[in-house]
């Protein structure tokens, strides 16, 4: 905070707002004074005044959202400071100060599971209020349930899969209020559901034929009729199966749809905002992400394309620039970047930015790991052993702030708060090890 005689501490008569005039020639005269208006940016564009000497002391905030970052103050066009959108009270007792960030630490540890680990998902699979960790085994075709609060393992079991298993995701697909799992099994072109006991064991297990060589699984209720379905990326025949969940242990059907070249990862947002989920698909051959449009049914309403670097590896989603719309990120593997795809809550984008990443991104993950309020991206590369940090501004861009060890070659990366402190942690599978990390987030919290 400033120690500007016209800091909130010290607020004197010359610190207070006026409306301004509002009429159909100018809203921008003040009624007491020649003193610069703010535009208040509300539904009825009502305006206030305030003096030009207090533009030091206030805050940026978002010039495309309206939002301020460290508090309920109004986002204002403040005309003395070169036209810089500032925050703003209508009282100067409450001025909006800078948030400041959390100083970030990581401290980690390490896991046995099977054989070349490839994904990892996370869940409450024994129904004891800790998250466990749940890890798809590609060299012993099996996946690994790490018991405990994933920061202290009291125990783990493995279940068989098909095989070559690449991907997993846990959802509860028969409804009975115990997490189930799913795994896609590149070689022999099949999805096996586990379904959960809610214990420690399963009720059995599904298998469900998907196209050729299927890399990545996620689960969302495509046609809205309240049963969770799921869909597959197959890299084999350049396509996405959506399989049509039945809300017990079957399928009602299934449909498959065109990508890109070699589809390796998928996602699942509402990219036009219609209620209805879609689809974004990260292409390896073609560098290209693919966005299916669902029409809430069993069908899509459009599809889109967008250049990315190059062989993108991985997809994830998150609101970057704050504006209440999806934006896209994507790690591309052959050229050791990121790319930011803005969307603009339609089927397009207004833009995309690259960041620079460590050797051979294979994974990326998107939450605010320093507690200021904006989505950032961490990124596991798998050529070099690092977990590249990338800190956002909420304006769509990043900053690289430091990079983690791993080892043996970090394959896949998830977060969540495996602690329950309200901080985001991270567990990565380490590919030629067989092991996974546990990276617990020790940051120190948000310092207004």
């Amino acid at each position: 905070m400033s120690s500007s005689p016209h800091s909130a501490w010290q607020p004197t008569l010359n610190c207070s707002l006026q409306q301004c005039y509002v009429s159909s020639n100018a809203n921008d005269s003040c009624r007491l004074s020649s003193t610069p208006c703010f535009n208040y940016r509300t539904s009825n564009n009502i305006t206030y005044c305030a003096p030009a000497s207090i533009c030091s002391i206030l805050e940026s905030c978002d010039n495309i959202t309206y939002r301020c970052a460290s508090n309920t103050s109004i986002c204002v066009v403040n005309s003395c400071c070169a036209q810089q959108v500032v925050c703003l009270p209508l009282s100067m007792v409450n001025f909006c100060e800078s948030a400041t960030s959390c100083p970030l630490t990581f401290i980690s540890q390490s896991f046995p599971v099977g054989f070349l680990p490839t994904s990892v998902a996370v869940g409450d699979f024994n129904c004891d209020g800790k998250l466990d960790g749940i890890v798809a085994n590609s060299g012993s075709n099996t996946v690994t349930v790490l018991f405990g609060s994933m920061n202290d393992i009291i125990g783990q079991t493995s279940f068989p899969t098909g095989v070559n298993p690449q991907a997993v995701a846990v959802a509860d697909f028969n409804r009975d209020g115990n997490l189930d799992i799913v795994v896609a099994n590149s070689d022999d072109n099949t999805l096996t559901v586990i379904l959960g006991n809610g214990i420690n064991d399963t009720l059995g297990q599904g298998i469900f034929s998907t196209g050729t060589s299927p890399q990545s699984v996620a689960v969302a209720d495509f046609n809205l009729d309240d049963k969770l379905d799921i869909i597959v990326a197959n890299s084999g025949n350049h396509t996405v199966t959506v399989i049509l969940g039945d809300g017990v242990n079957d399928t009602i059907g299934q449909r498959s749809f065109s990508t890109g070249k070699n589809p390796r990862s998928v996602a699942v947002v509402d990219f036009n905002l219609d209620g209805k989920p879609d689809v974004v698909i990260a292409n390896y051959v073609d560098n290209t992400v693919t966005v299916l449009l669902g029409n809430g049914a069993n069908d899509t309403i459009g599809q889109a394309t967008f250049p990315t670097g190059g062989n993108p590896r991985s997809v994830a989603v998150g609101d970057f620039n704050l504006d209440g719309k999806p934006d896209i990120v994507v790690a591309n593997f052959g050229t050791n970047t990121v790319v930011i795809l803005l969307g603009n809550g339609v089927n397009d984008t207004i833009g995309q930015k690259s960041f620079s990443t460590g050797i051979n991104p294979q994974s990326v993950v998107v939450s605010d790991f320093n507690l200021d309020g904006k989505p950032d991206v961490i990124v596991a590369n798998f050529g070099d052993n690092t977990l590249t940090i990338l800190l956002g501004n909420g304006q769509g861009s990043f900053t690289a702030y430091e990079t983690l060890p791993a080892t043996g070659n970090p394959s896949s990366i998830v977060t969540s708060d495996f602690n329950g402190d309200g901080k985001p942690d991270l567990v990565v599978t380490n590919y030629y090890n067989s092991t996974v990390s546990v990276f617990e987030n020790f940051c120190s919290g948000n310092v207004l």
